[in-house]
């Protein structure tokens, strides 16, 4: 089972993977537009590049005063109130989960692994795909795949009283052009009527409708200590906990209820989740069932005309493996 959290401030300063790549971290597209602070100031070690432009993203380490600490862009720490939305996140795991099903496995500077696990909003498209999306858009002349994406859509500076700590879901449809995927984003941004820019070197406001790429997310790993962080900050809008009572307890929290109960399905590929539909598995189930029924019929007939106990272990196997299925088709 694959478990989401975020590192701790002890693991940013102290594991071999932060210490050789670095504990800043390039924000998304995606999380601009949910409500990401940006400063063309500070970088990652990658580059210094629009793509490489670094953000600040929580730990779970408690503060001592009911907060949480960051890391900011510089890499150095600090704090901020958990109930705020405008902090990045950067999700981490088991490496061990996913060794098994991730792809792409690389060795990247200083020898550190990079792998794919998983896909989500991420890069702004290029101008000229923007406007040929909004046109097949409007003209309903794309494909969807099946899969959405959940945000909350509370503005990044909701935060102050209790109507604004409600979790206000807003699902976000994939679409497929051309064997790439895509959503259709109405920019939520901290920069609100001034202009910024995204990535692809295009100018935008808030309000502005964007499209965002699907892409693989990128994981660095420190296998000595079996983690595996995602390379850049995946996404923002949704508060680290929604009271001001974090006492270092993260599994209590409701980052760690979104990590691990929404997240972590939206980051499935679409072909999967095409698999998991639920009409598809009734109908599959079904199907089984039939088969299944139909060959312990036969068994039980030709046991009842040879040998009686012959076939006993058969059938009890078949019992068995039934049982299995249908708690596999369950989930």
């Amino acid at each position: 089972m694959v478990e989401l959290t975020i590192p701790s401030l002890d693991q940013i300063n102290n594991l071999k993977v932060f210490k050789k790549y670095g504990k800043e971290a390039s924000i998304t597209d995606f999380s601009i537009l949910l409500g990401a602070d940006i400063n063309d100031s500070y970088y990652t070690k990658e580059g210094n590049t629009l793509e490489d432009r670094a953000g600040y993203y929580w730990t779970r380490t408690d503060h001592g005063d009911n907060d949480a600490r960051i890391v900011y862009f510089t890499g150095h720490g600090t704090y901020d109130r958990v109930d705020i939305r405008d902090v990045c996140v950067r999700p981490s795991l088991p490496y061990s989960s996913i060794s098994n099903i991730s792809e792409n496995i690389t060795k990247i500077e200083d020898g550190i692994l990079e792998v794919e696990y998983g896909e989500y909003p991420q890069k702004a498209v290029s101008k000229d795909l923007q406007q040929k999306l909004e046109v097949l858009y409007k003209n309903k002349n794309l494909n969807k795949t099946g899969k959405t994406y959940t945000t909350d859509s509370r503005k990044y500076d909701e935060y102050y009283n209790e109507y604004y700590n409600e979790f206000q879901t807003q699902t976000h449809v994939e679409y497929e052009y051309n064997g790439k995927k895509y959503i259709r984003f109405k920019d939520n941004s901290y920069f609100g009527s001034n202009e910024f820019i995204l990535s692809n070197g295009e100018k935008y406001r808030d309000g502005d409708y964007i499209w965002v790429e699907v892409s693989p997310i990128k994981w660095i790993v420190d296998e000595k200590e079996d983690i595996a962080i995602t390379k850049k900050l995946i996404f923002l809008g949704v508060q680290f906990n929604r009271e001001r009572n974090y006492k270092g307890n993260f599994k209590s929290t409701n980052m760690y209820k979104f990590l691990n109960e929404i997240f972590i399905k939206d980051i499935l590929p679409s072909k999967i989740v095409a698999e998991y539909n639920e009409d598809i598995i009734k109908t599959k189930r079904e199907n089984l069932k039939i088969a299944l029924k139909e060959y312990a019929d036969l068994v039980k007939k030709f046991n009842k005309n040879n040998n009686p106990t012959k076939f006993k272990k058969e059938l009890e196997i078949l019992e068995d493996i039934e049982q299995k299925v249908y708690k596999i088709c369950k989930y």
